[in-house]
């Protein structure tokens, strides 16, 4: 333990800048969250200001603020700013101090501050889990882990509607979906547009000069997008890991150039993508167990699974919610009695995956703050107004398209048990997930040591509480 902290103190003697820098950009948020900083972890979660060997392995930290949100730093323009790991979407997004709706938080990335900034022209709107900010096209001078780009394309919120926003400890949203996930939405919004051009002059009409412009723009955002490559291909990653520490309060870790999958197979287990320019998978054998029973749900024809690194929350389908949900009638309502609660077993391609109770009920705290209110109303709860008895689930019924496959959302407590690398490839056909059991440090782990975790875990459950006001 000795070792870190030694290098910690050599990191602020060489950059003593930059550590000043990182203090003034994350003491006031943790304040306004209640967070207690590790000093050591925070350093390294820092983005390198040292030449390094980027295709080797790296492993940045991920500061955990509340439970809720896992956070890694990128600098922009030299500036300093938190972001959110999320493998749910593909851009950077920031919400910089010229956005006008996006909340008080104290660092925020200041453009007119930097000598590398450069705006662009073309407009977008990205829609989030909490909300959607109306964002313009830039590009920066880019450095998070061991990587720097002197010209990186990422999104500037010039608008937001997004109540996590009031309390958030991230200013940035740090898309780690599939590379091409925007030229796709982008082009296929172009050719939507493009056909109700034709479509128009097709019927004899003149076509009203709104929709050219639609048509036009659209088409110029999706030139634009492919030309601006987002990060993960900006930096060449072939790979990386995301895990979060399993005790409450520990923080998380991204490993950038993984390899640990590759060598230790014998630890992981393969699962190919089936999404389309997502990390959505195969879920099959779902199963509900416990002292009610056992309860098997329909994935005869396969479920999909969107593993989400940045959503706080698991989604499931209604009929799991409602299952679940009856045996919380068996619950205490401070939430010292999970053994009373079902486990849930399913599994991601060939690999088999459990959730004991501790990974999607917890007690829940700012439940008076506005941010709060509309995630609140979708979680089911037991006890009195503060620190309430959650399910930590949301149904995911009204998310999909009802001629789809019900889709589960695997989000932050997923990674909080399982060490997962998400392997781009060079093609869709070789993409893949390698997904292995994490001990509490976020070290892979055999599946025979994982049960034996788990047989002791439902002695020992994890009483987690969660800042509703911080849950994305």
């Amino acid at each position: 333990s000795k070792k870190p902290v030694r290098a910690a103190h050599s990191w602020l003697q060489r950059y003593p800048q930059m550590a000043r820098l990182l203090r003034a950009a994350v003491v006031p948020i943790a304040v306004a969250v209640g967070q207690q900083l590790d000093n050591v972890a925070l350093l390294q979660a820092a983005p390198v200001d040292e030449p390094v060997d980027i295709n080797a392995p790296f492993r940045q930290p991920l500061i955990n603020f509340g439970d809720a949100q896992y956070i890694a730093y990128v600098t922009m323009g030299g500036q300093l700013i938190p972001g959110m790991v999320d493998t749910g979407s593909s851009e950077l997004v920031v919400f910089g101090a010229t956005c006008t709706s996006c909340g008080p938080a104290p660092a925020r990335y200041n453009p007119m501050l930097s000598s590398t900034y450069q705006e662009g022209k073309l407009q977008n709107l990205y829609v989030f889990g909490n909300g959607g900010a109306s964002c313009v096209s830039s590009q920066e001078q880019v450095s998070i882990g061991p990587f720097r780009s002197s010209n990186q394309t990422f999104w500037a919120a010039e608008t937001a509607d997004m109540p996590i926003l009031e309390n958030a400890a991230f200013e940035a949203v740090i898309g780690l979906a599939p590379p091409e996930l925007p030229m796709i939405n982008a082009w296929q919004q172009a050719v939507t547009m493009v056909q109700k051009l034709t479509d128009t002059y097709d019927n004899g009409e003149l076509a009203p000069r709104e929709i050219v412009d639609e048509a036009k723009e659209a088409i110029d955002v999706a030139k634009s997008l492919t030309q601006g490559a987002a990060m993960l291909r900006s930096f060449n990653v072939s790979s990386f890991s995301i895990c979060f520490g399993a005790k409450t309060g520990s923080n998380g870790v991204l490993v950038w150039n993984d390899k640990t999958h590759r060598d230790y197979k014998q630890l992981f287990t393969q699962v190919p993508i089936t999404g389309n320019a997502t990390w959505t998978v195969k879920l099959s054998s779902a199963n509900v167990s416990g002292r009610r029973g056992s309860f098997d749900f329909d994935c005869a024809g396969a479920c999909d699974a969107l593993l989400d690194s940045g959503s706080s929350l698991i989604g499931v389908p209604r009929a799991v919610k409602e299952t679940i949900q009856e045996a919380m009638q068996d619950l205490n309502s401070d939430c010292t009695n999970l053994d009373a609660l079902p486990s849930l077993h399913f599994k991601l391609g060939e690999a088999t995956v459990s959730l004991t109770p501790d990974a999607y009920v917890a007690r829940v705290s700012g439940v008076h703050k506005k941010s709060a209110h509309t995630i609140l109303k979708r979680l089911p709860s037991l006890g009195d107004e503060e620190h309430k008895c959650k399910l930590m689930l949301v149904e995911t019924d009204e998310m999909g398209e009802p001629e789809k496959k019900p889709l589960w959302v695997l989000g932050m407590p997923f990674f909080r048990k399982y060490y997962t690398s998400f392997s781009i490839g060079r093609s869709r056909a070789d993409r893949a997930l390698y997904i292995a059991p994490s001990n509490a440090g976020c070290i892979p782990t055999s599946y025979a040591m994982s049960l034996t975790e788990d047989r002791f875990q439902e002695q020992h459950f994890t009483n987690r509480t969660v800042n509703a006001s911080h849950m994305y």
